[in-house]
């Protein structure tokens, strides 16, 4: 039932995706012996059916054609449909000038050019040394007039799933060298159907796996050529890296762009969750590049809500937000469209209620920084001996707000700079305000009565005063 089902999976596939060319008649293949021990040949008693067979170290070829079949034994009905078995030590074997395809059993259909492979099938792509085993398969040649690709298909059988070894092309050319060659994405899936030497595509409870690199999804696929590019589907579908550089995608769909053997981007589409280095993004869309196998650049946008990054105890948010880090090493955050960027809460001080911004009426207990366009620096300090990451100035532009704690000042202005202080110190050093500016400064809410402290909160959701220019 399962072959009958691959049979009719590929008919459609052949029949309604690839173009048939009527320029010139189809180049089927005519079977030549090339060398077999021994033969007869017998009538079948209820018709006209012609069976032949040959036995011992049988090989035929496909006149004028680069095509070449062998096995231990054939038996070969009306020339039409021929079993190639396996016996004596040797497996059953096809080659073309693209693949090989070996099994216990190849069952040759010369009127739609198929090679069906059943027991340990395995098809072998002779250009990037790609593999593709499974309990049994169907290849489909690439014959001018029929198809103008070969075609591979491969169902599981039970726990028994299809799996593929894939290399990129120049890891061939590079193993050619001298050089060691790298290791291969290794795919399993219930499904896998591939298209010439540069497409497939799989379903079924989908696993890619190549050293650091751990993915997952309902189904996948790849596309190869100068650039690569691999999607995972699912809800979610999940890609992780572990390891000292570690980091987890996740969305409904989640893309990988490869550059030959190299991992370009990893992109997030749909309700996109990343993890990296203490670091968590949350936004409808998310993209990672790398350069050289490290994270240089993350870009997050959100369509219907904003998107969200929290990166060393800071919280940033906007309709989009880019991070610069060459060499994994924070640089810049720049956020776009309703951005507000809040500082590290201080853990040691005492917890006041939400801020003038939301639908309380307290105080917020942490620095703030609101603007339609926010850019924050960060540089590399030394601390006890220890490199860290600290922002070093955040610039807010575009009806810009500023919330600071100690002591309580509240800012609005075009653009607002906050400096901080140098070292490996986290404290502010400066808060300039250009253009249109009103604010209001208090003492610190947590040295006043809780009167006073409301009499701020009000204070805040008042239009503030206006103050001169610095």
């Amino acid at each position: 039932m399962r072959i009958a089902a691959g049979f009719a999976v590929a008919g459609a596939l052949v029949g309604a995706v690839l173009p048939v060319s009527a320029q010139r008649p189809p180049q089927r293949c005519n079977i030549q012996e090339t060398n077999v021990d021994h033969n007869w040949q017998q009538l079948e008693p209820f018709g006209t059916n012609k069976i032949e067979y040959f036995g011992g170290n049988v090989r035929f070829a496909c006149l004028n054609r680069n095509v070449h079949l062998s096995a231990d034994s054939v038996e070969a009905i009306n020339e039409e449909v021929w079993h190639f078995y396996a016996g004596h030590g040797r497996r059953a074997r096809y080659v073309d000038s693209a693949y090989t395809v070996d099994a216990d059993t190849l069952i040759y259909t010369k009127k739609d050019e198929q090679v069906l492979a059943i027991g340990n099938a395995l098809v072998t792509d002779l250009a990037a040394g790609s593999t593709l085993r499974g309990p049994h398969l169907q290849y489909f040649r690439a014959v001018e007039g029929v198809r103008n690709t070969a075609i591979t298909i491969a169902l599981a059988q039970g726990t028994d799933r299809p799996v593929v070894h894939y290399f990129p092309k120049d890891t061939a050319r590079t193993a050619a060298k001298g050089a060691p060659r790298p290791s291969p994405y290794l795919l399993v899936a219930d499904q896998m159907h591939g298209f010439g030497q540069s497409q497939f595509w799989g379903k079924g409870n989908v696993t890619i796996d190549r050293d650091s690199l751990r993915g997952r999804g309902d189904s996948v696929t790849f596309a190869s050529g100068q650039t690569g590019t691999a999607q995972l589907f699912g809800t979610p579908a999940v890609m992780r890296r572990v390891g000292a550089d570690s980091f987890m995608v996740a969305g409904k769909e989640v893309r990988l762009g490869l550059d030959g053997d190299h991992l370009r981007d990893v992109r997030a589409y749909g309700k996109g969750h990343v993890t990296h280095s203490g670091s968590e993004i949350v936004a409808d869309s998310v993209a990672l590049e790398f350069t050289a196998e490290k994270l240089s650049l993350t870009l997050a946008w959100d369509r219907k809500d904003t998107a969200r990054v929290h990166n060393g105890g800071f919280d940033t948010r906007g309709d989009s937000v880019v991070i610069d880090s060459p060499g994994e090493l924070l640089h810049e955050v720049r956020v776009f469209g309703n951005g507000l960027m809040q500082s590290p809460r201080d853990t040691t001080a005492a917890r006041t209620p939400a801020g003038p911004d939301s639908a309380g009426t307290g105080l917020p207990d942490r620095n703030e920084l609101w603007g339609e366009r926010i850019v924050a620096s960060f540089a590399q300090a030394d601390s006890a001996g220890t490199q860290v990451t600290r922002v070093r100035q955040i610039r807010a532009a575009g009806t810009a707000r500023s919330f600071s704690t100690d002591p309580i000042n509240y800012t609005r202005a075009d653009t607002v700079v906050v400096t901080m202080k140098r070292g490996d110190s986290t404290g502010v050093s400066a808060v300039r305000a250009w253009g249109h500016m009103d604010g209001v400064l208090a003492q610190k809410a947590t040295t006043r009565s809780d009167s006073s402290r409301a009499d701020s909160a009000k204070a805040l959701a008042k239009p503030p005063r206006k103050v001169h220019h610095p």
